[in-house]
């Protein structure tokens, strides 16, 4: 057997060979890495440059059933044991630039359709799991300190920063209408068009029709 070379600077290594382990020591390549599968020891880094990223690519073809990118993630937490140790299926974190400057990402997860053909059928779709509850809560701000939770298509925002108040905001950053536990205030007409009201009604001034 070999145990020791030096450089190797040409040839390549053919199939058949068997498992190549370098210690701790590095492999740098500027080509690329074909494998049928990749098994890591310990915790994966993967560092880059500012002006580098990480692409995935696939095309399935027509009429094809597949997954482009899974990640099967077996989080089990006892809270009773050791209380809510977090675990993520995936977590992505806007590092500090220690800079104060105008916004920081633009977003964490952004979703774009570029077929001009054919639209995308769901964005963000919640599957049916296994029996029982699938999701205790379907999507969380909780812990968050946000503006505007929910903003639509045409610029209206749904908004709950004031505890037990949610916010309904116009397109231009004016509210028109406010829902607490108590009472919905709204600044223009009501209008119902689905009969009757059918509960007690006690009025404060003078209803028209």
């Amino acid at each position: 057997s070999v145990t020791t070379v030096g450089a190797l600077n040409a040839g390549s290594i053919t199939s058949g060979f068997g498992a190549i382990d370098v210690g701790a020591d590095a492999i740098s390549t500027t080509g690329t890495v074909t494998a049928g599968g990749l098994t890591g020891s310990s915790d994966v880094t993967i560092t880059l440059v500012s002006t580098e990223d990480v692409d995935f690519s696939i095309d399935p073809g027509a009429d094809t059933a597949l997954t482009g990118f899974q990640i099967d993630f077996g989080a089990e937490d006892d809270t009773a044991v050791s209380g809510d140790n977090l675990q993520y299926g995936l977590y992505l974190n806007n590092l500090s630039s220690g800079t104060d400057v105008t916004e920081a990402a633009d977003a964490l997860l952004f979703l774009e359709n570029n077929d001009a053909d054919d639209p995308v059928n769901v964005g963000i779709s919640f599957g049916a799991g296994a029996a029982g509850t699938d999701f205790t809560d379907g999507i969380s701000f909780a812990a968050a300190n946000v503006t505007r939770e929910i903003v639509l298509e045409n610029g209206e925002a749904i908004i709950g920063q004031a505890a037990d108040t949610i916010t309904f905001e116009d397109d231009d950053g004016t509210d028109y209408a406010t829902l607490t536990a108590t009472a919905l205030t709204i600044t223009g007409d009501l209008a119902i068009t689905g009969g009757n009201i059918t509960s007690a009604l006690t009025t404060d001034s003078t209803l028209t029709s």
